[in-house]
């Protein structure tokens, strides 16, 4: 059980390439974050998406490179895999338009969910390895929003619509990832800016 659970995440690490081929890296002017191709300079041997590694903010090349130098880090790949989750927004307004109930998941849309990072980290007791699959994202997309005071101008309440449908989206998104990765023996963490700011990155 042990080989066939290491096998399938060589496997699903070693690249995810339907996703990537048609989710490319936007040009710059066309996103507001930064992306592009990342290549490891230093241990290009520990990156099994070689070749493929887009980065889709400034913080993931960030993080792609501390990869590639972190001693502790035996393999590591980008966007490895993609998870199915239940969307709770995606056919909010089919819903609302067909007077449907959006909390109901018998109307959520089945989509995927590309997880940023995979990595391999040696154990400090030196028993093995962890594996962890990481989603990078700024610390306010991981807590629930405050919903404007009721006399808020209408930009406000846009705003706020807009932040809860990102934060309901996460949560459905993060709570698949976490149940399919512990099933095979892994781990599922979202860092944010914090984190990224202790391990030196920021």
């Amino acid at each position: 059980m042990e080989q066939e659970k290491e096998t399938d995440l060589v496997i699903m690490a070693a690249l995810n390439s339907t996703y990537k081929s048609k989710h490319k890296p936007l040009k710059e002017g066309q996103s507001h974050y930064h992306q592009g191709y990342y290549t490891p300079t230093r241990h290009p041997e520990k990156c099994l998406s070689l070749g493929q590694n887009i980065y889709r903010s400034s913080w993931e090349m960030k993080f792609f490179d501390w990869c590639d130098r972190c001693d502790s880090v035996v393999r590591w790949a980008a966007e490895p895999i993609s998870i199915p989750y239940l969307s709770p927004t995606a056919n909010f307004d089919y819903c609302i338009k067909n007077h449907l109930d959006p909390k109901n998941s018998l109307f959520w849309k089945k989509q995927n969910y590309n997880v940023d990072v995979w990595i391999e980290l040696s154990k400090k007791d030196g028993s093995g390895v962890r594996k962890i699959f990481i989603e990078i994202k700024p610390y306010a997309q991981t807590v629930q929003p405050v919903p404007p005071k009721p006399d808020a101008k209408l930009k406000e309440f846009k705003a706020y619509n807009r932040d809860a449908m990102t934060y309901l989206t996460n949560q459905a998104k993060w709570e698949a990832a976490t149940k399919y990765f512990n099933e095979r023996g892994c781990e599922f963490i979202v860092v944010t800016e914090h984190t990224l700011k202790k391990l030196g990155i920021l």
